[in-house]
């Protein structure tokens, strides 16, 4: 239990740390500022979370008069908005914030996409030897806590390698599914979906879902999240077969990188262009995936040619 307040002490200090750094990065462009700061800076150290109720609030304008109810009310919205994690979100040395990839797809030496599990990015947890020994010299004579923070050790150990070996299979696959994605690019990613893939591995759906939420893969395309080679079909082609939501998107990205800038397509041309590849969809679907890409309509494209 004292381990626990210590390190729920640590952590509120952190904290404490991180919203004063936050305070005193905030620029004080007028006199109100400053007094809105210093009320934000002696409510974080002095009468931290004694604010959440209006009957705190009350109590907070009795005990600080010097500040204006308007002066508190203004601290306490500037609190809510820092940020209370320490360190979190904060870039590396390039100001870039890095991922690491949870597994890697390559060639081997035959030719052959592989895919493995990078074992850095995974907890190295083991037992003791010495207290393993110690255990089963004592197991006769062991009390009951020894015994149920030994099976937990084990539990945990074993969850471990459970989640390691779900996340080899889903990339085993992810690249058995997703052969074309990994020699071609995105313009031959594959529809594929979480609820296929839980049958096929004989897993529950909310399963894989954990598993491939905020995990990375790394190939010779990039790095990619798993989840974005989950996807569904749409658009089926002359001869039945569907498309990905993200392989179409990339086509659409293709064909205006490839316009003319001063006659760009519109949306029905856009639509005619996928249709010649046998891709049918409709306008206001185009027109979603454009605004998904973040690319303006024709007309402003054209604008913003014209303005360079």
């Amino acid at each position: 239990m004292s381990l626990l307040v210590l390190v729920l002490g640590i952590y509120r200090n952190l904290c404490y740390c991180n919203w004063i750094i936050c305070l005193l990065n905030l620029s004080a462009e007028s006199v109100d500022n400053d007094e809105i700061h210093t009320c934000a800076r002696l409510l974080i150290s002095k009468h931290f979370g004694q604010w959440l109720s209006t009957h705190q609030f009350r109590q907070l304008c009795r005990q600080l008069p010097q500040f204006s109810a308007n002066t508190l009310e203004a601290a306490c919205k500037l609190i809510g908005a820092l940020n209370p994690y320490p360190c979190y979100g904060l870039p590396d040395r390039n100001g870039i914030l890095s991922v690491r990839p949870d597994m890697e797809v390559y060639i081997n030496k035959s030719g052959k996409w592989q895919i493995r599990l990078l074992h850095d990015t995974f907890p190295q947890l083991r037992i003791e030897p010495g207290v393993e020994e110690w255990i089963e010299q004592k197991s006769t004579e062991m009390d009951s806590m020894c015994k149920n923070k030994w099976q937990e050790a084990q539990t945990c150990l074993h969850s471990l390698q459970m989640r390691k070996t779900t996340l080899q299979r889903l990339g085993e696959w992810i690249l058995q599914q997703q052969q074309d994605f990994f020699n071609f690019g995105s313009l031959a990613l594959a529809p594929l979906t979480i609820k296929e893939t839980a049958q096929a591995l004989e897993l529950a759906e909310s399963t894989v879902s954990r598993a491939i939420n905020q995990k990375y893969l790394t190939c010779s395309q990039g790095v990619f999240p798993l989840r974005y080679f989950f996807n569904q079909s749409v658009a089926a082609t002359d001869d039945g077969t569907g498309n990905s939501q993200t392989a179409i998107k990339s086509l659409l990205q293709s064909i205006i990188n490839g316009e003319d800038p001063q006659h760009p397509y519109s949306d029905t041309h856009l639509v005619n262009h996928l249709a010649k590849q046998g891709i049918n969809l409709a306008r206001r679907t185009v027109a979603k995936y454009r605004e998904d890409l973040k690319i303006p309509p024709a007309h402003q494209r054209k604008v913003q040619y014209t303005n360079h």
